[in-house]
């Protein structure tokens, strides 16, 4: 149909990272839409039962053509919804980002072509990757359970410039990932 999910916001409450080989039970499902967004949740498991991960996300279908948003109900209609929340979320706010005047450049990188998807825009799991290096950078650690928030507001092609710049306020980490053409990602980190 030319069409293809695109993440628009996520929101994931990282209780523990697995260990190197450690087996999983994550499932997924999604919790129905409201026309335009559809919105998916996410459980990870360890094999004890222990609760690793949390997510919910919001998805956006747009036509590859265009490049616009298609109203989900003149295209699916029969998916399987399950009114169950993974987090303590129905809904994943909007970021609210502090004031910006002590924000600090972190990274600054070329967008390889190993980076982009299919729909010919960088992959979002390789804006959580950056984001984790700059976190990196900034003494964060993941030994203790965190939660991580993100808004995708405009796509990122191949060869573009990105700009990572990373601020703290409020007991948070904020990422922002910006191209050529304005924020391509807001991030919020913090601990739960």
């Amino acid at each position: 149909m030319n069409h293809a999910w695109v993440l628009t916001r996520a929101l994931y409450n990282i209780y523990r990272l697995p260990d190197a080989f450690e087996p999983i039970d994550l499932s997924t499902w999604s919790r129905g839409n409201n026309g335009l967004i559809a919105m998916r949740d996410y459980r990870m498991l360890a094999p004890s039962g222990e609760e690793l991960l949390t997510g919910t996300s919001y998805w956006a279908l747009i036509d590859m053509s265009t490049r616009h948003v298609v109203r989900l109900n003149n295209v699916i209609s029969n998916y399987e919804n399950h009114d169950i929340l993974a987090t303590e979320h129905s809904e994943i706010p909007k970021i609210k980002l502090p004031p910006l005047d002590n924000v600090q450049p972190a990274l600054q990188m070329q967008i390889p072509f190993s980076m982009l998807d299919h729909t010919r825009h960088m992959n979002n799991s390789e804006y959580i990757k950056l984001i984790f290096d700059v976190l990196r950078r900034a003494d964060f650690t993941t030994s203790q359970p965190f939660v991580l928030e993100l808004n995708f507001l405009l796509e990122s092609r191949g060869d573009e410039l990105l700009t990572l710049t990373h601020t703290e306020a409020d007991n948070s980490h904020y990422i922002l990932i910006s191209n050529p053409r304005g924020i391509s990602v807001t991030a919020r980190i913090a601990k739960l």
